[in-house]
């Protein structure tokens, strides 16, 4: 019996690391982040079920996990953030944010900061339907724009998404005080 258990058991260790975890989930590169990464993660599994049927969100659980796992996008932020686009041409700047889009273009950006970076903060809240927050002693920054063609009804579903999550999150995040 004892032969027999041992190669059903071995066979087990290698199936569990497979079966750990959800390969869109994207990791926190360390503890104290770990929270924040939650919050991103449970917004861009939402976001993943819209994904499938509207082209301005092609690639986004790929391209945002990527972006949240790689050192150098993170180390833009003091806390964390998420960053995503679609169809942004970065060969010309425009005075206008619409007009630097191709067909289909998409730019959902959410930050966390503190209290050090107030002003950064406040010159861009309420600019390109940016919007900022308050949240457990956190600036919490979140920017949805669609282009070519404005899609307000998918905007006004993805800030709800930021929004409705965000309050789900309220009292979980640690006081900035303790984050470092």
């Amino acid at each position: 019996m004892r032969n027999r258990l041992l190669p059903a058991l071995l066979a087990l260790l290698f199936l569990l690391p497979g079966c750990e975890s959800d390969p869109r989930i994207a990791k926190a590169p360390g503890s104290h982040r770990k929270i924040f990464y939650e919050y991103f993660n449970d917004i861009r599994l939402q976001i993943a079920e819209l994904e499938k049927t509207h082209v301005q969100l092609e690639n986004f659980t790929r391209d945002t996990r990527a972006f949240l796992e790689s050192r150098e996008a993170q180390s833009r932020y003091e806390v964390c953030g998420l960053y995503f686009e679609r169809g942004k041409d970065r060969s010309r700047g425009a005075y206008n944010l619409a007009d630097r889009f191709f067909t289909g273009g998409c730019q959902i950006h959410l930050i966390f900061y503190t209290e050090n970076e107030f002003e950064r903060f406040e010159a861009v809240k309420n600019k390109d339907k940016a919007k900022g927050v308050e949240i457990d002693g956190y600036l919490f920054y979140y920017q949805v724009f669609t282009a070519n063609p404005v899609s307000e009804g998918l905007e006004k579903e993805l800030a709800g998404i930021i929004e409705n999550t965000l309050q789900k999150y309220r009292g979980r995040f640690p006081s900035p005080d303790t984050f470092w």
